[in-house]
């Protein structure tokens, strides 16, 4: 029951994990991000150590296929909660997000690669994530996040591995 626990924990700490990621980006391009986005999809990837977060709960907490189905639903779900976000990056580095009727305001940055996009830079809120395409009609970003705790209960910690890209579009 503390696999599970442990489990249910992570579930409940994801949309804080994502806040921000220190984590290099890849495959990002210079393109100009100056204008109206819309949410298109999320994708999540979870892992523990190299293996697919499904593979390991099924075999450490020895749950039918059923049961892990039900968890990773639960984590795509997740991925979802971004659905109907906007995003509005004006010239000279002003934003607005809106998700859900609520709307707030900061600033960007884009790195010189083009792979590092800043907001609210210098602030409680500062987040850094990695772009990973973005061209004049679509706009991929996200991050990677890593945690490092004994999920088995072996006493030898395991690698959380979380990624979360979301997908965009003008």
């Amino acid at each position: 029951m503390k696999n599970v626990s442990k489990l249910f924990y992570l579930f409940i700490l994801l949309p804080f994990l994502i806040s921000c990621s220190d984590e290099e980006g890849g495959e990002g391009t210079t393109a100009s991000l100056v204008g109206a986005w819309t949410y298109q999809s999320a994708t999540i990837d979870l892992k523990i150590g190299n293996e697919d977060f499904v593979t390991y709960i099924k075999r450490e907490l020895q749950l039918s296929d059923a049961d892990a189905a039900e968890f990773k639903a639960i984590f795509e779900e997740e991925a979802n909660l971004f659905a109907g976000i906007s995003l509005e990056f004006k010239s000279g580095g002003a934003y607005t997000a809106s998700f859900d009727g609520d709307s707030s305001t900061g600033t960007w940055a884009l790195n010189s690669a083009g792979d590092k996009l800043t907001l609210d830079a210098g602030t409680e809120d500062e987040s850094v994530v990695d772009v990973y395409t973005l061209t004049n009609s679509s706009f991929v970003f996200g991050i990677t996040e890593t945690e490092m705790d004994d999920f088995n209960g072996d006493n030898v910690d395991e690698t959380l591995s979380i990624s979360i890209r979301i997908s965009m579009k003008k």
